[in-house]
Formats: structure tokens, C-alpha cells, sequence
């Protein structure tokens, strides 16, 4: 087909595409931007045309100049890095398993499998010598760009229909499995504009509501390819996409993952920020040309958790009960609680919930238990968050007890010890010393201890993109180059600049839940430059983490003290969290109140499901 337009000029090319003015003929890679925010889409692709891709040829001698040899080993640095990446692409079928579960887990491996992501990596090649060339040339380096290595067409989308994401469109009975949100009839909406609860998690956040006959309903979310009723709480940018003058471009929870896969490490992901709510120096992160706050993530994720569930839903969501701790992470006093709470809810407003409130965590779980009881009872809260564990003691019956629940409300309790302090004892004592925690490092003739902030970062979500930054860069080359052991050096450096540690968190989270079930366990990760394995015993496990347990028991004991009441006149403890299930944790309790007092039961939605109680009767308490 020839073409009305003829033009060298990348840029011109796509501004027209862009205008309506044609098809174009171009190479994948460099339109991925366009296609991914939507304002172009690809045509005709069973007629595009692989490339084997692009290649670099140089002379053979030894003697070459400082610019061109500088540019030869910048070369070689980029296609070894992209060579790792090829090998992380093989797992990214393991992570779509792990977050949409057993049942797509074959699905998931195909799609996994069909994205060549193309030969990457420096190669030998000798060819022939051009007729015109008098010397013979030495080896080639070659490297694919980022994508599929192929000439595709594309065409301009009207922006009416423009979409970044496809969100799945499935009936709402059809659910993906979970604990407590199982098969469920079709959601009758109440009269009114329902008000939904919302928990919001350090790791994980739900939202909820109850529909016109009582039955508490979670909003499906899209998570690589299906529907959840839970969202990761995070965000990821890419600067590459961003422009001047326009509002920022990001995904948030299972679309995030998604396109942090994708984009195979590349680009900002932002995790655990709820932890921060009680700094008040924390500056603001750099992403392209937007300077965005913690305020701004925090509004930008409750935005797109409430269009996505209005979608599912499909009514608008303008009013909200949203969860809180007891105590937030960090914070030491009641003002920096105060502050946390205020930041929390101007965020919220500013994502759209125009009425919102806030309604302690273990509360919420209370008023989700409540409804399984048939007498009256005392009953003790504990919910095991990623950042926080709160406790609350408070008097129940089997349909309440009136419309003042917080005359029922006997002790509240709270600690910045949870699940990420769990993560974090494994990850500093099983894979930071390989990584060069407790080496050492000569400079100016004296030998100092590599500092151990950078791994107490790597260890904690909500610490990950202080190692973000050049200076950070410096400051491990430095210490590379002085250190007993650089290799040790290199690989740290490795995981912060591919963003491996969100595989590595996960890897340690499998490692923990299967303590929970064994009493041995075995770490591994790999992402094809870094090879970490190691055996883990559960008596190990316990030891790392006994000054976490002994702060929960702590602060459990005086949640106790305060209200004058001994174990023994709790009726009943009813555990919620992830951490419920750790061993060493549900002992604590047992060793207090008896194992026969211990209730657990949809540890994971518990909270979400009693928010959406309250926020059904909003003018209660």
C-alpha cells in the first residue's frame, strides 16, 4: 500500500497517527507509550513483519577510542540487563497464578509463555564483509527493544473510546474465590445511594456494602484478567508515559501489577504508603515532571478503588466508612494520631467520597462476628494488620445492643508491630547477608561496617523508594568498590535498580505461610542474576521475630489492665488478619484465654465486611 505521507521524522509520524490522519507503519517498541495509554491501537497484525532486532558492529582492534568504548560497555550492560529481565518475564505466569489462584493457574503459564519477549543479550557474530569495507569487523552486540520485535501498523482511537485497561465485565455471582466472599446471588441494590466501607490496608484494601436485603456484598476488582474482592494497595507510574501539562497517568492494585509485569520492573511502584501517614516531613516523589505527596497516592489509589468498583457495581459511590487503626503506624501520641486521621479523610474526599468517615479496624471486625452470635457475650478483637495490630474489647449480642455502640465499646488497643515486622525478620536474617549485611568495607586505609540502613529498607515495603535515586546509586558503587566481598554489593544494587524487591517480598511471604503449616520451610528466589535458597525452620522463624510477639503480648496485656478485666472473664478472642494463622502468635492467646475461647473465620474480609455494617447505619454510635 503506498502511503500519501513520507516522512524520517519518528516524532511527525506519530503526531499525525495521532491526529487521525492514517495508518502508520512502525516499529512496536517505540509507539508501546501511544498504545498503552489508548490513543493508538494496533491494525492489520497477522501481516506485521519480525525483525530479529537491533544490532551493534564495531571494530575488532584493540585499540578504540574512550567514546566509543565507553559506548561498547554501556551497550554490553544494557543487553545483560535485559537478558535478566527475559528470565524474570518466565515467572511472571508463577505471579498470575499466586494472585488469581490454583484455577487460572494453567491460563496463566500460557499467557506467560505466548510473550516472546525475543533474544536478548550480547552475542558472537562475524559477518560478511560489505564490499565497500577494507577491514574485517569483530564481534556484534545485539539487543531487542523492549516488546515484541516486530513492524505492526497502527491507527488513531477516537477519544470517546479510549480505555488504558479493559476492566472484566462478569455477572456479579461470579466471584473469584476467597475466604468469606464465596458464591453469592445476584446484588440487589438498596433504594437510597448505597454507602459502602471501605478497608483500606497497608497491603491489601476491600470495599463493601450491604445490599437492599442485608447481605454484605464485596466489589470485584480486576486482577490480571479476573475479578477479586480485594485490591493490592499500591501504585505504579510510568515515567516514559507521563506529559507536560497533563494529569498524571498511573494504575493502582491488580492493574498496577499488571503493568508493572508488563512494563517487567521498569518504571515506579509505590507500596505501603499508609505507613507514612503520621510523618509529617515526608517529602514529595518525583515521577517525570509531576513532584506528587503522600496525600496525592493515597487519593489517587481510594479514586481509582472507587471508579473501578462503581463500575462493577454500576452506581456511583459518593459516601464512604473507611477503616482506621487503633493507633497508626508511627505514631507515638495522639496528635500524630489525629493528624493521620485527618489526612486520611481529606484524601478520601479528595478521590470522590464527598461523605466519609472513619470507624476503627477492630471495631468493624467486632460488628462482622457479632452477627454469628446467639447469646450475649464479652468478646476480645484482635486484628492482625500489615502495619498495625489492634485490639478492642466490647460487649455483643446476637442483634445488638441498641443504637449507641460506643457505650459497648469497653478498651481499644493498638501497636505498630504486624505482618510487615514478620516479613522483614525473614528477609533481614535469611537473604540481607547475602546481599552484604555484616561485611565490610575498606576506605582510606580504615575498614568500617557496610551501614545497615539500606538492607533495614529492603525490608520493609514502606521504606522501598528511599533507595530509589542516584544518590543512593553513589553511595553502593562506593561502598562496591571498597567492599570484602562486591559481589555481594552488585547484587543489592541489582534488586533496587530492577525493582526486584517486590518479587523478593513475595517470596518471602510464601516462605511465612508455609511456617505457619510446617515446621520447615525453604526460601527461594531467583530472577536469573540472583540465586538465594535456604532452609528455614519454624524455632529459627520465632526467634527472629520474638521482639514483635513480645510488643503484640504487650500491648494486649495492657489493653487488659486498662479495662479491669482478666482473661478469664472474656467470653470469647476472635482473630483476624493473616497473622492470626502464625503459630507462635495464636499461642499468645491460647496460653491467655484457652484455645477453647479462640474464633477465627474469614480472617481476610472480616474488616471490610463490618464497615460495610456500619456504613449501612451511618448515624449509629
Amino acid at each position: 500500500m503506498q502511503g500519501c505521507v513520507t516522512t524520517n521524522d519518528e516524532r511527525v509520524m506519530l503526531a499525525m497517527a495521532e491526529a487521525g490522519l492514517g495508518l502508520i507503519y512502525a516499529f512496536e517498541p517505540t509507539i508501546l507509550p501511544q498504545l498503552r495509554r489508548g490513543s493508538l491501537r494496533l491494525v492489520l497484525e497477522p501481516f506485521a513483519a519480525a525483525v530479529p532486532g537491533l544490532f551493534l558492529y564495531f571494530p575488532s582492534r584493540a585499540q578504540v577510542s574512550p567514546a566509543l568504548r565507553a559506548f561498547i560497555d554501556t551497550a554490553r550492560e544494557v543487553t545483560t540487563a535485559l537478558r535478566s529481565r527475559r528470565a524474570r518475564a518466565r515467572r511472571r505466569g508463577e505471579l498470575h497464578a499466586r494472585v488469581c489462584g490454583p484455577s487460572t493457574r494453567l491460563e496463566a503459564a500460557r499467557r506467560a509463555g505466548e510473550r516472546d519477549l525475543g533474544e536478548r543479550g550480547t552475542r558472537a557474530s562475524r559477518p560478511a564483509d560489505p564490499p565497500s569495507q577494507s577491514r574485517a569487523l569483530g564481534r556484534a552486540a545485539s539487543a531487542r527493544g523492549r516488546g515484541r520485535g516486530r513492524r505492526v501498523r497502527a491507527m488513531r482511537v477516537a477519544p470517546g473510546a479510549r480505555r488504558r485497561i479493559p476492566t472484566p465485565r462478569v455477572p456479579l455471582w461470579r466471584r473469584h474465590g476467597s475466604a468469606g466472599c464465596g458464591t453469592n446471588p445476584p446484588l440487589t441494590m438498596p433504594a437510597s445511594a448505597p454507602r459502602v466501607g471501605i478497608d483500606f490496608g497497608t497491603s491489601s484494601s476491600a470495599l463493601a456494602l450491604v445490599d437492599a436485603e442485608g447481605h454484605v456484598r464485596f466489589a470485584q476488582l480486576p486482577t490480571l484478567g479476573t475479578l477479586a474482592p480485594s485490591w493490592r494497595t499500591l501504585l505504579f507510574f510510568e515515567p516514559d508515559e507521563q506529559e507536560v501539562q497533563r494529569p498524571i497517568l498511573y494504575t493502582a492494585g491488580g492493574e498496577g501489577i499488571e503493568a508493572y509485569l508488563e512494563c517487567m520492573g521498569e518504571g515506579r511502584l509505590l507500596q505501603s504508603f499508609k505507613t507514612h501517614l503520621t510523618t509529617e516531613s515526608m517529602g514529595r516523589t518525583q515521577v517525570a515532571h509531576h513532584a506528587i505527596g503522600l496525600d496525592d497516592m493515597i487519593a489517587l489509589f481510594l479514586q481509582r478503588l472507587r471508579e473501578r468498583a462503581e463500575q462493577h457495581l454500576g452506581v456511583a459511590l459518593e459516601s464512604a466508612t473507611i477503616g482506621r487503626p487503633v493507633h497508626f503506624a508511627g505514631g507515638t501520641t495522639p496528635e500524630a494520631d489525629a493528624l493521620a486521621a485527618d489526612r486520611l479523610l481529606a484524601a478520601a474526599r479528595r478521590a470522590g467520597f464527598q461523605d466519609a468517615r472513619l470507624e476503627f479496624e477492630p471495631v468493624a471486625a467486632a460488628h462482622h462476628y457479632e452477627r454469628t452470635l446467639t447469646r450475649p457475650e464479652l468478646a476480645l478483637v484482635a486484628d492482625f494488620g500489615a502495619g498495625t495490630t489492634d485490639f478492642c474489647l466490647m460487649r455483643m449480642g446476637p442483634t445488638g445492643r441498641g443504637d449507641d455502640r460506643a457505650r459497648d465499646i469497653v478498651a481499644t488497643g493498638g501497636v505498630g508491630a504486624a505482618g510487615d515486622d514478620l516479613d522483614a525478620a525473614l528477609i533481614e536474617n535469611l537473604v540481607c547477608p547475602a546481599l552484604g549485611k555484616g561485611d565490610s568495607y575498606v576506605e582510606m586505609g580504615k575498614e568500617r561496617l557496610i551501614p545497615n540502613s539500606y538492607y533495614y529498607k529492603l525490608a520493609r515495603w514502606h521504606h522501598l523508594p528511599f533507595l530509589a535515586g542516584t544518590r543512593v546509586r553513589a553511595e553502593l558503587e562506593r561502598l562496591r568498590r571498597g567492599a570484602r566481598h562486591p559481589e555481594r554489593i552488585a547484587k543489592l544494587m541489582h534488586i533496587i535498580e530492577t525493582n526486584g524487591a517486590f518479587h523478593l517480598h513475595k517470596a518471602v511471604e510464601r516462605t511465612k505461610v508455609e511456617l505457619s503449616k510446617s515446621k520447615q520451610a525453604k526460601f527461594d528466589f531467583s530472577d536469573g542474576e540472583i540465586d538465594i535458597h535456604a532452609a528455614v525452620t519454624r524455632r529459627d522463624f520465632e526467634r527472629w521475630i520474638a521482639p514483635t510477639t513480645a510488643s503484640i503480648a504487650a500491648c494486649l496485656d495492657d489493653t487488659l489492665a486498662r479495662a479491669g478485666v482478666t482473661p478469664a472473664e472474656v467470653d470469647c478472642v476472635f482473630m483476624t488478619g493473616g497473622t492470626a494463622f502464625v503459630p507462635v502468635i495464636r499461642a499468645l492467646f491460647e496460653d491467655r484465654f484457652g484455645a477453647g475461647k479462640l474464633r477465627s473465620g474469614d480472617e481476610l474480609m472480616s474488616i471490610a465486611s463490618g464497615l460495610a455494617l456500619r456504613a449501612a447505619a451511618p448515624d449509629r454510635g
